[in-house]
């Protein structure tokens, strides 16, 4: 075998080191399927008042999703940071929820409902509007 001039130990993360990590990482991922079990739990209610009032639903579908750690450790390499939680914590779209609606108007509609939630704080607010074959596709994150 050849000699690569790397030492094995001194590449290995300091085990305590990496036990902390994993634990933070598991935390915060727990905080970002929290804050989805949340929204999307709004969104279902959202969805019955409409039943109950006999109103077209607004929603055609749900999705979410929270990046693996592989995936937030690329993006972080692509923007130059290490892998830590001050780093990962700082990227927008770790976890994030897609809306699909029908119409633009009902897009709207589910963004004021979902916004004059006393239960949630978004602390950042978007939509992504696009149009295909009649569909509007709006993000929430």
């Amino acid at each position: 075998m050849k000699n690569s001039g790397i030492d094995p130990k001194t590449c290995l993360p300091d085990e305590a080191k990496f036990e902390a990590f994993m634990l933070q990482y598991r935390q915060q991922i727990m905080l970002y399927e929290s804050a989805i079990q949340c929204v999307t739990m709004r969104l279902d209610l959202i969805e019955k008042e409409c039943e109950a009032q006999r109103m077209r639903k607004p929603i055609r579908s749900v999705s979410s999703r929270i990046k693996t750690l592989g995936s937030i450790n690329r993006k972080l390499k692509t923007k130059g940071l290490p892998l830590t939680m001050e780093s990962m914590i700082g990227l927008n779209d770790v976890a994030g929820i897609r809306v699909i609606c029908e119409y633009i108007h009902d897009v709207y509609a589910v963004r004021d409902a979902l916004l004059s939630a006393v239960c949630l704080n978004f602390y950042r607010k978007r939509i992504i509007s696009k149009i295909r074959s009649q569909t509007v596709i709006a993000a929430f994150t």
